[in-house]
């Protein structure tokens, strides 16, 4: 067994006592190898510093409240203590090249909060020995500050009847995923009270929706707050962005992930301005009827609405288009001239409705209140996998694969092409420079070009922008593929 072995071994036994949602036999099991691992490596087990990869440090980072927002001084090794209650890492300045450390303890509800950081270190060494000093096995875990609601374990159901969506999320199959999931939920600031109940019962995709989310924006290196019960999230940066944004999810009769099948793909003019579009249409209108930019604590600042589609099995896949159809008024159709397939782009005025709903969300000048929309087609369960998997939280002789739809977004470029990769393999990683994967990467803000206050592209810079221009729509990238849909499994 390997040093890389060893380490994954460490974690996933540490973390199983935290997810705590393994049956006693797993249990045991995981005991005698870890009692067996023990045995053979000694001196090793007991040394309080193990090193992680940078993903793994990312992940636990989202609970800091800058995100990965390191400033100038960057991580340049991270580790975790072997009893799994600290993690930390030594830091770079980019200018003066001096070291620091920023170190992390678990709380005993096991949320992730900051006890120290130093800078200005002349040497690594002695960075990473002031950061091993407040890593030390069984120091106590970090008390609850007085007046913050205790976090309720996200895998303990008690005698709740839970829901077969949640209980694929938290089975062997899904484990890196509900590592990641289990992540970012303690990392959220404050959630709901009924957060837990809501994601073990039918409320399940809004509940994953709201974590991918908060994902997204503390790896951009957002604040973000949770102090009003509504909207959602206050995000802010330090570049003096900010923006309130509102989560909310189009879905129909709740799914079971473990065994729905994908329904069959409409065809385009239906994906446009067909179902799909309705869906968006109403969820939207529902919520604008709020008038979120009206309350005292949101009037003056931008504010968005961030929704995801998770109305069939599989529609993620799918119903992207009919997103900025409806928002813009604006669809494609696909016609036959000189023999060769060419996108003609044409207006419309409804969708395709027994009641002949409006379309052109950010046409109507009523509907200045509204920044953006904020949408998504990678906010499953499947992204959670991928991302603990890249963190190394995975079984021994495991590969994960994704297969789907590549898009290039630069003028010119071939048209959509297929791809199959081992997650792990470099040539999945190069297909987006410099680190691989990341949570943002199939973000979407669409702008409204009559917005009271306009959502400022910096607020989130690692985001696809679309925006009018005149009567073209543009698109501003990080990356140059996107991902029109895809599958991932587990081989």
């Amino acid at each position: 067994m390997d040093f890389v072995e060893t380490v994954q071994v460490v974690i996933r036994r540490s973390y199983h006592d935290f997810l705590g949602f393994a049956n006693n036999a797993n249990q045991s099991a995981q005991q005698v190898s870890f009692q067996r691992l023990t045995s053979q490596l000694g001196v090793f087990v007991s040394y309080n510093m193990i090193p992680i990869n940078r993903r793994m440090f990312d992940m636990y980072s989202l609970s800091l409240p800058h995100g990965l927002n390191f400033g100038d001084s960057l991580p340049i090794m991270a580790f975790q203590s072997d009893d799994g209650t600290s993690c930390g890492a030594v830091l770079r300045h980019v200018r003066n090249r001096r070291f620091g450390f920023i170190c992390l303890r678990r709380r005993v509800d096991y949320v992730w909060t900051l006890i120290g950081c130093d800078y200005g270190f002349l040497r690594y060494r002695t960075a990473k020995d002031a950061l091993a000093r407040l890593m030390r096995d069984g120091l106590p875990l970090e008390l609850v500050p007085s007046g913050v609601r205790v976090r309720p374990k996200l895998y303990e159901s008690g005698s709740t009847v839970v829901s077969p969506m949640f209980d694929f999320a938290r089975s062997r199959e899904c484990y890196a995923g509900s590592w990641a999931l289990h992540e970012a939920y303690l990392a959220l600031p404050n959630p709901d009270a009924n957060w837990v109940s809501d994601c073990q019962t039918s409320n399940f995709h809004a509940r994953l929706w709201e974590a991918y989310l908060l994902a997204c924006f503390r790896e951009q290196g957002c604040q973000v707050a949770q102090d009003q019960p509504s909207p959602d999230f206050y995000v802010s940066n330090t570049s003096g962005c900010e923006a309130w944004i509102e989560a909310v999810t189009a879905n129909a009769e709740p799914f079971d992930h473990s065994s729905a099948k994908a329904v069959e793909t409409p065809n385009l003019l239906e994906r446009q301005i067909g179902s799909p579009a309705v869906r968006f249409a109403r969820t939207l209108r529902s919520k604008l009827q709020r008038k979120y930019e009206l309350l005292p604590h949101v009037q003056g600042i931008p504010f968005a609405i961030a929704l995801s589609d998770y109305h069939a099995p599989g529609s993620l896949v799918w119903s992207r288009n009919a997103l900025p159809a409806y928002l813009y008024g604006v669809n494609m159709v696909i016609e036959e001239k000189n023999g060769a397939p060419v996108g003609t782009i044409y207006s419309h005025s409804t969708l395709l409705d027994v009641n002949s709903i409006r379309s052109g969300l950010f046409l109507e000048p009523e509907n200045s209140g509204i920044s953006a929309v904020i949408f998504s087609n990678d906010g499953s369960i499947a992204k959670f996998q991928r991302m603990g998997f890249l963190a190394g939280i995975k079984q021994d002789d495991v590969a994960m694969v994704r297969t789907g739809i590549l898009f290039s977004r630069v003028p010119g470029a071939a048209g959509p092409t297929l791809f199959e990769h081992d997650i792990a393999s470099a040539e999945y990683a190069s297909i987006w420079p410099p680190n691989g994967e990341t949570w943002s990467m199939e973000l979407d803000v669409f702008h409204n070009p009559m917005a009271k206050h306009p959502l400022s592209f910096d607020l989130l810079p690692k985001c696809t922008h679309w925006f009018k221009q005149g009567e073209e729509i543009l698109c501003r990238y990080s990356n140059e593929f996107s991902v029109l849909g895809s599958r991932t499994f587990i081989e």
